[in-house]
């Protein structure tokens, strides 16, 4: 029986899935990454991993494998040309591995793959377009068009974080969550936090509690909005609006099948989803709107890692640029 070996790299750990050849998880490994991640360190970690996940299966079982990584990716020459939540900047991710190991590796954005593995394997099945949206610490989109990964021209669409919902006179390079008038700013995680931690000190009425390092987490928000919590619900609803907006200008460029919304804050904060779908429903076309479906994810944190299986199934051979 043959297997495949999927990957994901994130900013503070590392995980590993063995699935079989329908790509479904058989096991999983996660263990931390030192901060701040050394290239070297990472790369000897990674094809450890993957070493302890094959366990005894001969080597010649496995078909290939498939790395997922946050940030700009070049898949064609499997290079990470900039990752921000590790530091790394043109690493040469493939060839790396490919010297430490005996399989093929093909490498991915994160959020690519997420989508790819909802396409596959969770609700994203049986679509043949579809745009999932993964918030997190960041905000990020895939897109699936025709059936196929659609990655842009230059392998960079789905920044999805980076929409603007408002003029600003900042530098066009400037990407940090913070900056006023982006989507991240408005509903990525730390915003989210951010904003929580701000109207708890202000002297707001409110059921929010730090947790033990002081800070207020999306699952804190989650709680208390379900508990009527109106300065909890006053966030969800600002964070809603603002994806719903960016949501419902995607809706009318691409004409998307199905959208996913996942992510640790759309797990923390199931409310969102339907918030979500009365802003997107409320500005676009009733033609549209008709015939929109905005779900759930169903992967949860294994998406990606699924997706980077997929990737490795595929050999590398998604869509042609166009």
């Amino acid at each position: 029986m043959y297997h495949l070996i999927g990957i994901e790299l994130g900013g503070s750990k590392l995980s590993a899935g063995l699935t079989d050849t329908d790509c479904c998880l058989v096991r999983k490994l996660v263990e931390p990454i030192a901060d701040p991640p050394n290239v070297l360190a990472v790369l000897d970690a990674t094809a450890a991993m993957a070493w302890r996940i094959v366990e005894d299966l001969p080597y010649n079982a496995i078909l290939a494998l498939g790395v997922a990584c946050s940030g700009l990716i070049n898949r064609p020459e499997g290079i990470i040309l900039s990752s921000p939540s590790l530091g790394w900047h043109n690493v040469a991710l493939r060839d790396e591995l490919e010297r430490r190991l005996p399989w093929k590796v093909f490498i991915g954005n994160n959020v690519n793959l997420a989508t790819l593995g909802e396409w596959q394997q969770g609700a994203g099945s049986g679509a043949a377009s579809l745009l999932g949206i993964f918030i997190g610490t960041g905000i990020g989109a895939g897109l699936i068009l025709n059936g196929q990964l659609y990655e842009g021209g230059h392998g960079f669409a789905g920044e999805i974080g980076h929409s603007w919902l408002a003029l600003c006179d900042h530098p066009a390079d400037a990407c940090q969550e913070t900056i006023t008038g982006k989507l991240l700013a408005a509903a990525a995680g730390p915003a989210l936090s951010r904003q929580a931690m701000q109207a708890s000190q202000s002297g707001e009425a409110t059921l929010l509690v730090p947790d033990a390092t002081g800070w207020i987490t999306c699952e804190e928000i989650g709680r208390v909005e379900s508990l009527g919590d109106a300065v909890a619900k006053r966030l969800i609803t600002d964070a809603a609006g603002a994806l719903g907006l960016v949501i419902a200008n995607a809706v009318v460029l691409l004409d998307p099948e199905r959208i996913i919304l996942g992510g640790s804050v759309v797990r923390a904060i199931p409310a969102l989803i339907p918030q979500v779908q009365q802003i997107v429903q409320r500005h676009v076309m009733p033609e549209f709107a008709a015939r929109q479906e905005i779900v759930a994810a169903k992967l949860g944190r294994e998406a990606s890692l699924i997706g980077a299986a997929v990737l490795a199934r595929m050999a590398g051979e998604l869509s042609k640029k166009s």
